[in-house]
């Protein structure tokens, strides 16, 4: 059975003792060192400096609000998440003390191993990612570009030899579509409530009321949150001051230009280790479609059905396990990555 380590491949027949192998070895040896580097044996944990930083698109002369946390002590591995639609990571206001838009990078900063430095990003027609792109301009294709720069972004500027992507939901497509592209220091994608199929996947971000309305006259409405203190945009409609809850409109190029990613087509080529989760609960994008994208993929893959959970994991206790799957994920691929460098 041939194994793929960071771009090397390693023959196993069915019947040999993979423990006796030195290269099993040698992984072995350096996961065990890079565990006791990234999980402290004590009860202390180390705060993340927070800051914001503009991450450059250079094909397309824009920039990204980013919010950066990390430690004290310089990290050679980062954490980059990919929020969902419709939502966003970081709060826009830059004047003020940096802050997370939402509960899943929070709970990212919070659980992560001090070993990681984390980067959240506004993907482009978001607050404070705006002035190139407005919010109706927005495709998904574009957002593969953010992607691309993102991880660029830590790769070059961070300098950082160790890139792990973690996506939700639409930032899962995203995470999906970049395992081909041949990131140098890309060592881990992990998905939550990901997809297969953007044709199948359309109806779960858009009603049918939603694609009728965008068929008939060029756009629809949609729900996003607004975050808190941060000035309404002029095409906001039925805002809600209680819940922050808006509806703006959105070109139906979205759509089109949704149904055209080939997401099966990219973790079918792509070697990036993968790991996939999902909620059997997700009533938003029922788990088959998790495990449909898992079957796609190629090796190396792993998959996580998580019992009880919904789609943003909102239960502390399926977060955590979430997490802990995910750096174990991350630690074994860099851990594969040192044997053999």
């Amino acid at each position: 059975m041939p194994l793929l380590v960071c771009g090397r491949h390693f023959s196993i027949s069915a019947r040999e003792n993979v423990r006796e192998r030195p290269e099993a070895k040698q992984i072995s040896a350096h996961l065990t060192h890079w565990i006791k580097i990234a999980i402290p044996t004590t009860t202390t944990t180390t705060k993340r400096a927070l800051r914001h930083v503009q991450v450059p698109v250079h094909r397309s002369r824009r920039h990204l609000l980013g919010l950066l946390a990390s430690s004290a002590a310089s990290s050679p591995s980062i954490v980059v998440y990919f929020h969902g639609f419709p939502d966003l990571s970081v709060h826009p206001d830059v004047s003020t003390t940096p802050a997370f838009a939402s509960r899943f990078p929070r709970k990212l900063e919070e659980l992560l191993s001090p070993a990681f430095d984390l980067l959240c990003v506004n993907f482009s027609g978001l607050p404070g990612s705006d002035s190139e792109v407005p919010y109706r301009s927005k495709l998904l294709s574009r957002e593969v570009e953010d992607a691309d720069a993102i991880i660029a972004f830590c790769e070059h500027k961070l300098q950082k030899r160790h890139v792990h992507v973690v996506g939700l939901s639409t930032g899962a497509i995203l995470a999906a579509l970049v395992r081909n592209h041949g990131h140098a220091f890309l060592r881990s994608i992990s998905v939550v409530a990901g997809i297969a199929d953007t044709k199948e996947g359309v109806h779960f971000d858009f009603s049918n009321d939603q694609q009728c309305q965008a068929r008939s006259t060029g756009s629809c409405l949609t729900p996003f949150y607004w975050p808190s203190k941060w000035p309404l945009p002029p095409d906001a409609n039925d805002f809600d001051p209680i819940t922050g809850k808006l509806w703006r409109p959105l070109d139906q190029t979205y759509i089109e230009d949704m149904v055209g990613l080939d997401i099966g087509a990219s973790v079918s080529q792509g070697t990036v280790p993968l790991l996939v989760i999902h909620g059997d609960q997700d009533s938003s994008i029922p788990w088959e479609h998790g495990h449909a994208l898992f079957s796609a993929a190629a090796d190396p893959k792993k998959w996580l059905l998580i019992k009880g959970a919904n789609h943003l994991l909102t239960n502390t206790k399926h977060i955590k396990k979430a997490l802990a799957e995910m750096q174990g994920h991350m630690l074994a691929a860099e851990a594969t990555c040192a044997s053999h460098a």
